[in-house]
């Protein structure tokens, strides 16, 4: 998608495994069907400038990957399957505005296998639900961020994390067995504040 251009889809979107779609800078791509899938199974970039926006989607399934540098909103059910990725990579930043943001909502699963790295803004309060992998790699907070974990041997890296918000992991919630969930959470929170938090690392494990 090129010329500064934008294109609004209205229906179901699917990026086939084996193809590339690079939304060029100044260029926009709107997803805004209530009733049909966003599928990506191949791979998504947004150039620097760019912005991918889903604006409505029954759900958005990600096996291939997303990998931006620019403008990223999804306010649909995402889930990333095993072998996919959403990659937020950084970009630049003038006079405080980041040219690389990240907004998700609520509804963001991150199956086993399957990766979440956030490397710039996250514009929203964002909760994860994480059987793979999150890393926030200079990831700078707008907004909570919350990391349910939902599996044995889920993982959360933070390798360094900013912003005036705070980042919550718990298992709460999490089922380790048929009708069986945990029902003394183990809840981890960090207070960034003004600093910049890096090096922690927490792996959930599952004994019975």
């Amino acid at each position: 998608i090129k010329n500064k251009s934008t294109v609004t889809v209205k229906g179901g979107f699917n990026v086939n495994e084996g193809v590339t779609l690079t939304i060029e800078k100044g260029s926009t791509l709107i997803i805004n069907s209530a009733s049909a899938s966003m599928i990506v199974a191949g791979k998504i970039i947004v150039e620097e400038g760019a912005t991918l926006e889903v604006e409505g989607a029954k759900d958005v399934q990600v096996s291939g990957s997303i990998e931006s540098e620019g403008t990223v909103s999804i306010t649909s059910t995402v889930t990333v399957k095993s072998g996919g990725s959403i990659v937020i990579n950084d970009a630049t930043v003038k006079d405080g505005k980041y040219a690389s943001t990240f907004t998700a909502g609520a509804d963001l699963t991150v199956e086993a296998g399957a990766e979440l790295i956030i490397k710039s803004k996250v514009a929203s309060v964002t909760t994860v639900t994480n059987k793979g992998t999150v890393t926030l790699d200079g990831a700078v907070l707008g907004e909570d961020f919350m990391v349910k974990m939902a599996a044995d041997k889920a993982v959360v890296q933070v390798l360094s994390v900013s912003g005036n918000h705070d980042v919550n992991i718990t298992d709460a919630g999490l089922k380790f067995a048929k009708d069986k969930y945990v029902t003394k959470a183990n809840t981890v929170t960090i207070a960034v504040g003004s600093n910049v938090v890096k090096g922690l690392t927490v792996v959930e494990t599952v004994s019975s």
